[in-house]
């Protein structure tokens, strides 16, 4: 098996970036989701809310600092450091302590999506703990909905594309489900079965299948909804049923890093083996 891609996403739910080299830290890929932007009463703000985050660009920059690139201009963000404050970012009910980011960067996103919207950064490694995270690995994680790293391979994606087709329905591409790092696998779902990865230097430890929202309809480009309904409420359903997994809509499996192998460069190409 090789690595067959790797993505960034910056900021929770914004559009991200496509990567040959990144490195693997104990709180996921270097940079990911490490900021987000959250509403009047400190919930993080989503695609599920506000499908139109997907195209607002997050690029990471020098020193920790981030661009925001809209249809409307582009901001450059330098890194908080509590100069501006700091917020509560509520992450599935969990609160987290976040620094803000200044002021006019949060004009920025309110403009863009008609509601109060601030944005944080995660600027401590143990500001949240992992929950469900496997035994040997990591601790910590960083602002994406559960753990640190989202895994998918090419088979999984084929084989519902596959099934897609079965169903009238035009297949997807893989940024719908907004994995880091892409296997090149033949079988489909055969990641539900493994138990940890070593790509390189680094060792991964997989826990369990994520769960998906509607999300998936979502066009990663433009921020909208598949505007036939029934093809979006069509891709939900084969979703339900692809794995196998009762009536859980999954795709690509949460994963954390066993930190004692952190920091790793990873490389697109790279071989993948199969630890357990």
């Amino acid at each position: 098996m090789r690595l067959a891609g790797l993505a960034c996403y910056p900021v929770k739910s914004l559009g991200g970036v496509i990567a040959d080299t990144v490195t693997l830290t104990s709180l996921g890929l270097d940079g990911d989701r490490r900021w987000a932007v959250i509403g009047a009463d400190g919930t993080v703000l989503t695609q599920r809310q506000f499908a139109r985050m997907a195209a607002i660009r997050a690029l990471p920059g020098a020193g920790g600092s981030l661009r925001l690139h809209a249809r409307t201009g582009i901001i450059d963000i330098a890194p908080p450091v509590g100069e501006h404050g700091r917020a509560e970012a509520i992450v599935w009910g969990t609160r987290v302590d976040t620094a803000l980011a200044a002021p006019e960067a949060s004009a920025f996103l309110s403009g863009l999506l008609d509601t109060e919207a601030r944005l944080v950064r995660l600027d401590r490694e143990d500001a949240r703990r992992c929950g469900t995270a496997p035994s040997g690995s990591t601790e910590y994680t960083s602002l994406a909905d559960s753990l640190p790293v989202l895994v998918t391979t090419t088979g999984s994606l084929a084989a519902l594309g596959s099934l897609l087709a079965q169903a009238g329905l035009d297949a997807v591409p893989m940024d719908r489900f907004r994995a880091n790092l892409i296997v090149e696998h033949d079988t489909p779902w055969a990641e539900h079965g493994w138990r940890g990865l070593r790509i390189g230097a680094a060792e991964l430890r997989l826990a369990h299948p994520c769960e998906r929202c509607q999300v998936p309809t979502i066009d990663q480009h433009t921020g909208e909804v598949d505007p036939r309904s029934a093809a979006a409420r069509g891709l939900l359903r084969v979703l339900a049923g692809a794995a196998g997994i009762g009536r859980k809509m999954v795709f690509g499996v949460n994963a954390v890093p066993v930190a004692s192998t952190c920091p790793a460069t990873l490389h697109v190409g790279e071989r993948v083996t199969v630890t357990g």
